[in-house]
């Protein structure tokens, strides 16, 4: 349950973003510029931590082999993980590109960190703590 309801905020948060991209309204002000590029590096930091717990998670046995391990790792939520860290990746790097954009608007930018820290934050429900 918990990995269908990531996949549809990480869904979500990514379709918010590219939908404010195709819709700008505002210029970019110099505080609101640096508070959401701040926002999208915080972002991205938080998504390469999240992507270390995963690598450990997704790099251990699998469950179910002959002889596995008391500590093991699930085929179906690993390929869920997979999804989920390819979208996150996709959001962060969106985020990131956009707040080196001297030309980007503030309403395209927040809705593109908004979206990038959702599906860091829901990756990080999923993701076991290393």
């Amino acid at each position: 349950m918990k990995t269908v309801l990531l996949a549809a905020v990480l869904s979500a948060a990514v379709a918010l973003g590219g939908c404010a991209l195709l819709n700008p309204t505002k210029p970019l002000q110099p505080d609101t510029v640096v508070d959401l590029q701040k926002r999208a590096y915080a972002a991205k930091l938080a998504f390469q931590g999240v992507l270390t717990g995963a690598v450990v998670y997704i790099e251990t046995p699998r469950c179910g082999r002959p002889a596995s391990p008391p500590i093991c790792s699930q085929q179906a939520v690993v390929d869920v993980m997979r999804n989920a860290l390819k979208a996150g990746d996709a959001g962060t790097q969106a985020a990131e590109e956009a707040a080196r954009s001297l030309t980007a608007d503030s309403t395209a930018l927040g809705a593109l960190v908004t979206a990038a820290e959702k599906s860091v934050a829901a990756l990080q429900s999923i993701v076991p703590k290393t």
